[in-house]
């Protein structure tokens, strides 16, 4: 993909640079706003094997995500390096695992403004973000001597819709995990075997857990599944209830809202759960619109995996992009009015990489993000309304193509 751009960008005139990281910028002419997108994606399904179909008006892909996010604004961004004499686009790496490209982006933006192309929703622009992190607990569980008369069963949670972990965390989807542990936690049993969660970024869709138990699991919820294992189990894990305990006082889901955003402010989503060569790891998301919310809610899960015996890390901490209203944010709205008819700001608690590329540019920068109507993003059911596609890119020809800026 990244020798693709670059060969892309050259082929229209533009100069190309790519970092270690393997971020991508292409400079053309003198340039007053810079585009920028992220050019990976999250693959669920079948993906990175995308068979692309269009439904009353949306593109979407068969049995897989789909990749509008980002390859939409990717698209938007090399048909303008057609087009435009003045132009600069920044295409990062690495978004959808820690906006890793953003953190390791080693040149300098030309353009006094940058408007970033990773936003989901038409009628929005966006001047503030999230910033996120993952959490992750481990332990190394004790064993003992699986009881007698107790028999094995594999308990597995399955065809939940799953979710973006930020933008959709507030619609209280399902998640498989917290099912399943909570499932778990109401019947008398010994772990053998835990894992669930698909991605660090979506909410699970499915969950499985080896137990062994006095008698059958019950539940009448038609997303559990149980089934006897023939063979036998010499061992379990001995503390099998006080881990169970630790994931059930987890609180999953939104912990503080905005209310001038209309947003959540806080939240986290256990997304991932792994039990290999004898140590158990869970991985959390957390997400903020401030350092201060980001940093509390460290403290609150450190502290309960802690209680459970949990040894404790983060890693890929991102910076949140505090909103701010400036002149270009001003100048985009407009031009997004003259296109939607209508436009407001807003924050968005997802990872943009604004933030984080704010703190990376050495002279001023004025930032927002606006992108077309995206649903579902980081589930196999993910698409993209066709009609809004052409209606952003409307908007940003009319933004690289004015005269004069509200910076200037």
């Amino acid at each position: 993909m990244r020798a693709h751009l670059v060969q892309e960008a050259k082929a229209c005139g533009a100069s190309v640079r790519v970092d270690k990281a393997g971020n991508i910028l292409a400079q053309k002419g003198s340039p007053k706003v810079c585009l920028q997108a992220h050019y990976d994606m999250v693959c669920m399904g079948s993906a990175p094997r995308i068979l692309l179909q269009e439904e009353a008006g949306y593109l979407c892909a068969k049995g897989s995500s789909l990749g509008a996010d980002n390859g939409m604004g990717v698209a938007m961004m090399l048909s303008l390096l057609h087009t435009q004499d003045h132009l600069e686009c920044l295409f990062t790496n690495n978004e959808e695992v820690g906006l890793l490209g953003a953190n390791g982006l080693e040149m300098q933006i030309q353009s006094p403004c940058l408007l970033n192309l990773d936003s989901e929703e038409e009628g929005k622009v966006f001047v503030g973000c999230a910033g996120g992190v993952d959490i992750i607990g481990t332990c190394s569980p004790e064993f003992t001597k699986a009881p007698a008369g107790w028999a094995l069963y594999e308990i597995c949670v399955s065809g939940l819709r799953g979710g973006h972990s930020g933008i959709q965390i507030h619609e209280n989807i399902p998640n498989a995990i917290v099912l399943l542990v909570h499932a778990l936690a109401e019947q008398e049993c010994a772990l053998v075997h835990l894992e669930g969660g698909e991605r660090i970024n979506s909410i699970p869709t499915a969950a499985r857990a080896v137990v062994m138990m006095p008698k059958p699991f019950t539940c009448k919820e038609p997303f559990f599944t149980c089934k006897a294992l023939a063979q036998r189990c010499e061992k379990v894990v001995a503390n099998s209830d006080t881990i169970l305990k630790t994931l059930c006082a987890f609180s999953q889901g939104v912990r503080g809202w905005d209310v001038a955003l209309a947003i959540p402010s806080q939240s986290i989503n256990l997304s991932l759960l792994s039990f290999s060569e004898g140590s158990l790891r869970v991985e959390f998301f957390a997400r903020a619109m401030s350092t201060e919310g980001l940093d509390a809610l460290k403290k609150e899960t450190k502290a309960l995996l802690e209680l459970g015996g949990f040894s404790v890390a983060f890693k890929d901490e991102t910076l949140p992009w505090n909103p701010h209203i400036g002149p270009f944010a001003l100048l985009v709205k407009e031009e997004a009015a003259a296109v939607w008819g209508k436009a407001e700001f807003a924050g968005i608690h997802a990872g943009l990489e604004c933030g984080v590329l704010l703190s990376k540019h050495d002279a001023p920068l004025e930032v927002c993000s606006l992108g077309p109507q995206i649903e579902a993003p980081h589930t196999v059911k993910e698409r993209c309304l066709v009609a809004s596609v052409h209606r952003v890119v409307e908007i940003v020809e009319r933004i690289v193509t004015r005269k004069t800026y509200g910076t200037d």
